[in-house]
């Protein structure tokens, strides 16, 4: 997909660090995980259009009822014609954005792997404590936050006797 439409896409990786950073900025103004969500998507898109200024329109999957994304771009262009839906997904822009943001993530996951040497599990599955648990006995606690988004429960759970 990069080979074959360069300059046409863009990401932005938030590393842990960077996420927990933002999140706590957010959390400060009392949004939530939402509200993040839809900055970075706006960020992303209002970047990409800089480099495709004659795009027609833009599909984004719909993660909040309140549509943030949409509020976001609409605010500083209201002539944008934004659409944001459940399931847009199957429109193949959108798939291969998602299929773009998972390689990603997968690809920052592998080198947070190699860098601690460690195999970490993905979301909050069975496994996910005990690594957790052995992370911070080997680096400490203050580190946690290389590795772990720290405003969710699970980071609680690691970190209680």
């Amino acid at each position: 997909i990069y080979q074959e439409f360069p300059g046409q896409m863009n990401c932005l990786i938030l590393k842990n660090p960077r996420y927990n950073e933002l999140i706590s900025g957010f959390k400060e103004q009392n949004l939530n995980l939402n509200d993040l969500m839809a900055w970075a998507h706006a960020k992303v898109i209002t970047e990409l259009r800089s480099n495709c200024p004659d795009c027609e329109g833009i599909l984004i999957d719909q993660f909040s009822k309140a549509q943030k994304v949409k509020a976001r771009l609409c605010a500083k262009d209201k002539s944008l014609n934004v659409v944001e839906r459940t399931g847009a997904e199957r429109d193949p822009a959108v798939a291969a954005a998602s299929i773009l943001a998972r390689y990603q993530f997968l690809e920052i996951r592998k080198s947070m792997d190699r860098q601690f040497s460690m195999t970490f599990p993905l979301g909050a599955a069975h496994g996910v404590i005990p690594v957790a648990k052995a992370f911070v006995k080997k680096y400490g606690a203050e580190r946690l936050g290389q590795v772990a988004k720290l405003h969710f429960k699970t980071t609680l759970k690691v970190l209680s006797a």
